[in-house]
């Protein structure tokens, strides 16, 4: 039974090297190593880009049921802005991350969700080091009982969150470990 438990704690350690970071966001992930901040924009966000336009796109941006929300002057918001003419919907969605949180976002998905003329999308984020623009005054991480809590977040946002933490959960597969104990 020890060899079976020491064999498992290896199999975890050599595949999961992140389980030793506990804490952190990377450890909740299960990343190895902490990835480095973003330090250059999309490239998309490089081209010359027209004004602004009246739609915008927004994301739940998460890690492993972790979701990262901006604060403004009328409160929790999610990542995202205008789209500018000429540009697509998801090269908007990753210039105005980044402009908004010095992050490069992946995995961005569209979630078919509309409210107003605001987009919704759903991204991963890679690493935890926000810098965040003036547009916004502080930022945190929030689990889904968390969100349902949250005064100053509006109920089209708390909706988006739970339609994207809800889809990505239908695709979890949970293993369940059994340990018994037998007596000789």
């Amino acid at each position: 039974m020890k060899l079976i438990l020491e064999n498992w704690q290896k199999y975890l350690n050599e595949n999961f090297p992140g389980a030793s970071l506990k804490g952190t966001l990377a450890g909740i992930s299960g990343l190895g190593k902490i990835p480095m901040a973003a330090t250059t924009e999309p490239e998309a966000s490089k081209l010359d880009q027209g004004s602004d336009l009246d739609m915008s796109v927004k994301a739940v941006i998460h890690r492993n049921g972790i979701i990262l929300l901006l604060k403004n002057e009328k409160g929790w918001d999610l990542p995202g802005g205008h789209i500018r003419q000429g540009e697509n919907k998801t090269s908007a969605l990753n210039r105005e991350v980044f402009e908004e949180t010095g992050l490069n976002i992946s995995d961005v998905k569209d979630v078919h969700m509309e409210h107003g003329n605001k987009h919704f999308f759903s991204a991963q984020f890679l690493t935890d080091d926000i810098t965040l623009s003036d547009e916004h005054s502080e930022h945190g991480f929030f689990d889904i009982d968390e969100i349902k809590d949250l005064d100053n977040l509006s109920e089209e946002f708390k909706n988006v969150i739970f339609a994207c933490m809800e889809k990505r959960n239908e695709n979890k597969l949970i293993i369940t470990l059994r340990v018994e104990k037998y007596e000789n």
